[in-house]
């Protein structure tokens, strides 16, 4: 085992192989993780080498363990503006602003397959016109826990909304 004590300036690269601690500066690198010990400030550029590819970020679960993921899964609202009836396209738009003018629009919201476990969405209407908004789901899926008899949700005046989340397979939950 090396031993080295005092500032170190590393110009070029640095590869540490085995386990590698830094008690005054608060970093302690083993087997490839590493730790900053609160109180200390470490600055670096960290370049990810493999795992990683465009358009991703780092997330990590309710253990700190990382995964990469696209973008795409980032919970942002994606918006998208309709006037007829329509399916909502639960991977790509999860805020519809709908315009309905006389006419009654349907919103329908296809079954829950579970791949968007914890999605929110949400559908508003936009516009003062006579015509209602109903969100349409799946006659199989549940809102809340209950199977209602016509898993429909209306919205007849302007700025009325819904706000949804999915749950498991089959399941929605009000938010």
């Amino acid at each position: 085992m090396s031993k080295y004590v005092g500032p170190l300036k590393v110009v070029g690269a640095l590869d540490v192989t085995g386990n590698y601690t830094s008690t005054a500066g608060g970093i302690t690198l083993t087997g490839g993780n590493l730790t900053v010990t609160a109180g200390q400030t470490e600055t670096a550029t960290i370049k990810i080498t493999s795992g990683a590819t465009a358009n991703q970020y780092l997330k990590s679960d309710a253990n700190g363990v990382g995964s990469w993921a696209a973008l795409d899964d980032f919970e942002t609202y994606k918006h998208a503006d309709i006037s007829a009836s329509a399916t909502l396209d639960v991977l790509t738009n999860t805020q519809v602003a709908v315009t309905t003018a006389a006419a009654a629009i349907t919103v329908t919201v296809p079954a829950n397959t579970g791949t968007v476990k914890g999605k929110l969405f949400r559908v508003i209407k936009a516009d003062a016109g006579a015509g209602v908004v109903t969100v349409q789901f799946n006659a199989a899926d549940t809102i809340d826990g209950r199977a209602t008899t016509d898993n429909k949700i209306e919205l007849p005046l302007q700025g009325d909304n819904c706000t949804f989340i999915a749950g498991q397979a089959g399941a929605w939950y009000s938010a």
